[in-house]
């Protein structure tokens, strides 16, 4: 698993940060969305952001979740079943 930070400079791309000075995704996941080669691979967000019914507190967010097909999840969350969501959107995904 990369975070955005991790995987920002490889992308050339930059998470921004919010009004409130917290780091988002936003940015990277619509950047890599619009490169051909990851415009359909599965993205996950696994954030500390608070969630009501698996749909996250803030606005942003959960505009881009929706609009670009992220999986979301909100800590803690297990890494096996992270793995293992993964896994399924990797097998959907070959049809």
């Amino acid at each position: 698993m990369l975070s955005a930070g991790d995987l920002a400079p490889r992308s050339g791309l930059r998470p921004i940060a919010d009004s409130h000075g917290n780091t988002t995704a936003a940015a990277l996941i619509e950047g890599l969305r619009e490169r051909p080669v990851s415009a359909h691979v599965p993205i996950s967000v696994l954030s500390g952001n608070p969630a009501i019914g698996d749909v996250p507190t803030d606005e942003t967010l959960a505009r881009t979740i929706v609009r670009h097909r992220v999986h979301y999840r909100a800590k803690p969350y297990s890494g096996v079943k992270l793995a293992a969501d993964l896994r399924l959107a990797l097998s959907d995904q070959k049809g």
